[in-house]
């Protein structure tokens, strides 16, 4: 900043960001925690202020990222987006956004974002969509704890599936109302693919890289955007945040209900039928062929 020219105030970041992302394009930006709505729910948005901190972490993706150099990852859900923001925090020794962040520190935030609008080198991650939905039905529909007690009910009322339990007979229905039903977030992962792909100044990094070279992948993500570290340091993280060290368990050995279910590659074999993979490929079966996934 040149000498003696004031840094900008509060006021004057929240007044211009207003200007550069109004609040209809915050509204639609969902954050992690989010529920907004599709127009075709039977939800309302009122909804959202019962979660007021998606749209303030929208407000600093948006707007205070403008004048500080934060890193955001941005994801359709269930695509390693956590997995991988917990990993650069500790890489980065960076903290991970929370509502009463100082306004100007520089931190890390993830969200599911449709809208490139004002957004500055973002890390986008990707992964193949057959997995993302099952990850996507397990979190909606099986998991038990109060973090996702709302949104488990929500899909519920909406999807009306007799039986939740039974993935494989459900996940033909599950992908075609997820591409014209979608109740959060308000856009489809095929949506996301064709917003985010070809991005000018992104920073793309695939799930299965992450899984399957987790060391070199994170290693390459770090020093494209400015924080090399030397290859020790960077097993170290990878170590402390591997799916055997998180949740105890084997990868491959599954718990329905948990955050972190099963940790493979792959898993869209166990659960679709042919009927849900013609689905999926109506519907998206061009944007998994642009991010290199085979059908």
């Amino acid at each position: 900043m040149a000498q003696g020219v004031a840094p900008p105030t509060r006021c004057s970041v929240i007044l211009r960001g207003l200007y550069l992302a109004p609040p209809t394009c915050l509204l639609a930006c969902a954050g992690p925690d989010d529920t907004g709505q599709s127009e075709n729910s039977n939800m309302n948005l009122h909804s959202l202020n019962r979660r007021p901190d998606a749209v303030y972490r929208a407000f600093f993706t948006y707007v205070v990222s403008r004048f500080v150099d934060n890193i955001i990852i941005n994801e359709f859900p269930k695509s390693g987006g956590t997995w991988l923001r917990r990993m650069l925090s500790a890489a980065t020794q960076l903290s991970v956004w929370e509502p009463d962040n100082p306004l100007f520190e520089r931190t890390i935030i993830q969200g599911h974002y449709l809208h490139p609008v004002s957004l500055r080198a973002p890390i986008i991650v990707w992964r193949d969509g057959r997995d993302v939905m099952v990850s996507w039905y397990h979190h909606c529909l099986l998991r038990p704890d109060d973090r996702s007690r709302r949104l488990n009910k929500m899909i519920r009322t909406a999807y009306k599936f007799d039986d939740p339990e039974n993935v494989s007979a459900n996940m033909a229905r599950f992908i075609e109302y997820s591409f014209t039903r979608p109740v959060y977030p308000r856009f489809t992962w095929a949506d996301f693919v064709r917003r985010w792909a070809d991005h000018p100044s992104a920073h793309y990094v695939r799930y299965e890289d992450l899984n399957r070279e987790t060391a070199p992948t994170l290693a390459k993500l770090l020093c494209s955007i400015g924080h090399e570290l030397p290859e020790k340091h960077v097993q170290e993280v990878v170590d402390s945040f591997s799916f055997q060290r998180v949740t105890g368990r084997a990868p491959g050995v599954e718990d329905k209900g948990a955050f972190m279910r099963k940790g493979i590659v792959g898993d869209w074999e166990n659960y679709f039928t042919d009927e849900a993979l013609d689905i999926f490929e109506r519907y998206a079966g061009d944007c998994n062929r642009r991010l290199g996934y085979e059908s």
